[in-house]
């Protein structure tokens, strides 16, 4: 038995050392505000839902957030700072790390 590839076989190459770990960071950054959310949300024992309330958003908008959406609107991030009680400051950085390394389609 062969250890040696047909080179007509085409298997997944991994990426470099390097740019796995670039791309790692990149999605660790881009999930901040999400983490952050969840762990600020569940600290204060609370639901998704009773945290889309208190923020006046709806609970989709909530989930999204969660799952790694950054909103735009400052608006929104005081709400998100209040329900979470928690400074503006925070979520404002957090969004703006979050934005600047999302992967783009």
């Amino acid at each position: 038995m062969s250890m040696i590839k047909n080179p007509s076989q085409s298997s997944p190459t991994a990426l470099p050392p390097i740019e796995a770990t670039q791309q790692a960071d990149r999605a660790w950054l881009a999930s901040s505000l999400a983490r952050y959310v969840v762990h600020h949300r569940r600290e204060l024992d609370m639901t998704v839902a009773e945290a889309a309330e208190l923020s006046g958003m709806e609970l989709s908008e909530w989930l999204a957030l969660e799952a790694g959406w950054v909103p735009e609107d400052r608006k929104v991030h005081h709400a998100i700072a209040g329900a979470l009680q928690v400074d503006i400051s925070n979520i404002g950085i957090l969004a703006d790390i979050a934005a600047d390394h999302q992967f783009t389609c």
